[in-house]
């Protein structure tokens, strides 16, 4: 049984981890789109404007930067989970001895 009590431990903080990098994701994602929204939108707006006052710079001025929207969803596992024995069949008791060792 200690080495199944492991292995939720296991699965815990690996989840953990996973929450911690999507939270960082959305949040990265949402930083891009503010610094793409003001690159678009006032960088090259100016540039434009400049280059059509007749300054010609050595590279032309790129297209615009894409924009991302991060869409967080709640479950891509759809179901309920079964109710677990308290005695696990002989196959699941030997991989959680293995994954212990």
């Amino acid at each position: 049984m200690r080495g199944a009590e492991i292995l939720l431990d296991s699965i815990a903080i690996a989840l953990g981890h996973a929450a911690t990098v999507g939270k960082n994701v959305r949040s990265a994602a949402d930083a891009y789109d503010r610094f793409a929204a003001s690159v678009n939108g006032r960088l090259l707006g100016r540039g434009r404007r400049l280059a059509e006052l007749g300054l010609r710079p050595g590279k032309a001025l790129p297209g615009n930067l894409p924009r991302y929207h991060v869409q967080v969803l709640d479950s891509l596992i759809e179901g309920e989970a079964e109710e677990v024995s308290e005695r696990a069949p002989a196959e699941i008791a030997i991989l959680v001895k293995r994954a212990a060792d």
